[in-house]
């Protein structure tokens, strides 16, 4: 059994006859080697026959989240030059794609696949080490998402050295919990299925369908975020088949961790992983141990199979033993570049002094004296949001294209009582809008998670002497809201998000 969900069970003869039906059709538009293709869908078995129908074409898969508005796919599909769209149902109906994008049903390429065998002229595309696997888009902090080019080799570079280290074989029963747009999801995407196992497609992530997939679905292997590690964790859910939890995207934090082996048992092994979408979804891993790992936030580790991190200065020189430093990560991870973005790739992708090509990641590490790197900050304004990352000066770009608004500022801010950063939005008015409008406004434009939980009108965003945002002189909007959420000493509290 390849994948098992609520829409049904896919064997790997039908998973591969039906990807040969998607890979057949691709060519048949004059699709190959390198081409980008778009996906609009959500983690579904769907989602899974068309990344892998891409890949038998040679293509590159470019995934977007179905739960995108319309204008923000069809910006992605613009930027990319994706001539040809597969969308999953009700997705043929949107108004998503631009011109010259050819859009294709993959609901109608499924009845294709049932009526007969795989096409019999078909056969896979060879494939080449630096062929284009996928191209994952990130927020870009010019207001411009950015395209991030992962080819083969770090693809399978990453596949082999998890394989192994999380101890994924046939046995595997894997649920796809991320974002088929996040980098994440090729933990679940690739790892099970190139070592026999299933993938567990989750529709809707809530603690009830992630009750039913870790209680009742089998799951012995996870890849998550603590932000979704935490809401299983608060749902009280009880699995002790887990064998293996693998967490990145954000900091794993001591307290989650020991949560999580209540959850799971003392026998499941926790994995604190880490590594930007630009060098291949991760590149370090360290497993927790509650006796030694006694600081607030879990180390992420060492860098694993064919991976380097360095840690240098404002200058480029190493940094001393023990000292912050920004992490380069060099390799055969790291990315090709950012797609149609010759200057910000050279500006991200560099040359060390040694000739090294390394990506700066903007992450301030150090070095513990165990040889494990720790996070300390970010030398940038780039936050997480469950997992996603977000550049604030795109969410201020996309408020200030609203007529209303004379200028913007967006910071992250934490609720009292809460670790968790949330996305704060400042806006100098120019008319009469409300956070409401706002809000509406955003919701056609950017994802869910790329949404301000409040947005305050100012007179005015003062700037500190360095030109960034004064903070301090912006007023707090969770003042006066309990730990809990409520509202103490008359403050009213923000609009809260799922965890998506």
């Amino acid at each position: 059994m390849a994948v098992s969900s609520a829409d049904g069970d896919m064997t790997y003869a039908e998973l591969s006859r039906r990807a040969g039906v998607v890979a057949a059709a691709l060519q048949a538009r004059g699709i190959g080697r390198n081409d980008r293709v778009g996906l609009v869908a959500g983690r579904s078995c769907a989602a899974i026959v068309a990344i892998w129908g891409i890949l038998k074409a040679g293509a590159a898969y470019l995934p977007v989240d179905a739960s995108y508005p319309d204008a923000r796919i069809t910006q992605l599909l613009t930027d990319a030059r994706a001539s040809v769209c597969l969308l999953e149902p009700p997705g043929e109906q949107r108004d998503c794609l631009p011109a010259g994008c050819d859009g294709v049903s993959l609901d109608a390429l499924a009845r294709l696949a049932a009526a007969g065998p795989e096409p019999a002229q078909w056969r896979d595309v060879d494939g080449h080490p630096d062929d284009l696997a996928n191209v994952i888009y990130t927020s870009g902090s010019t207001g411009q998402p950015k395209g991030v080019e992962i080819e083969h080799r770090s693809l399978v570079n990453y596949v082999r050295w998890a394989t192994r280290e999380a101890g994924i074989d046939a046995s595997a029963r894997m649920p796809l919990i991320a974002s088929i747009s996040f980098d994440m999801a090729g933990c679940a995407i690739f790892l099970p299925l190139l070592a026999g196992g299933t993938v567990l497609p989750v529709r809707e992530v809530n603690a009830v369908t992630l009750r039913e997939v870790l209680e009742s679905g089998g799951a012995n292997v996870l890849a998550i975020t603590p932000s979704h590690l935490d809401l299983i964790n608060q749902a009280g859910i009880r699995d002790g088949a887990m064998r293996v939890v693998m967490t990145a995207g954000e900091l794993l934090r001591r307290s989650t961790a020991m949560r999580a082996r209540e959850t799971f048992g003392p026998e499941c092994r926790i994995l604190c992983q880490w590594g930007p979408t630009e060098t291949t979804i991760v590149n370090t891993s360290h497993e927790f141990d509650p006796e030694t790992d006694t600081d607030p936030g879990v180390p992420f580790g060492r860098p694993m199979d064919n991976n380097l991190v360095y840690l240098m200065d404002s200058y480029g020189r190493p940094v001393p033993p023990g000292g912050p430093g920004e992490a380069y990560v060099g390799g055969v991870q790291v990315a090709r570049g950012y797609l149609g973005r010759p200057d910000l790739t050279r500006q991200r992708f560099v040359r060390l002094a040694d000739g090294t090509r390394a990506y700066r990641t903007g992450d301030i590490v150090r070095m513990l004296p165990g040889g494990e790197l720790a996070f300390v900050s970010r030398a940038d304004d780039q936050v997480k949001v469950a997992g996603h990352r977000v550049e604030p000066a795109e969410v201020a770009q996309a408020l200030e294209d609203h007529p209303g608004v004379r200028q913007a500022a967006v910071v992250a801010r934490s609720r009292p009582g809460r670790e968790a950063k949330e996305l704060c939005a400042y806006v100098v008015s120019g008319g009469d809008v409300t956070s409401a409008d706002l809000k509406e406004f955003l919701a056609g434009r950017l994802p869910r998670y790329m949404i301000p939980a409040a947005i305050v009108t100012v007179n005015e965003i003062t700037r500190n002497a360095n030109g960034k945002t004064d903070v301090r002189q912006l007023p707090d909007p969770f003042a006066g809201v309990s730990a809990g959420g409520g509202v103490s000493g008359g403050g009213a509290a923000a609009d809260r998000d799922e965890v998506m």
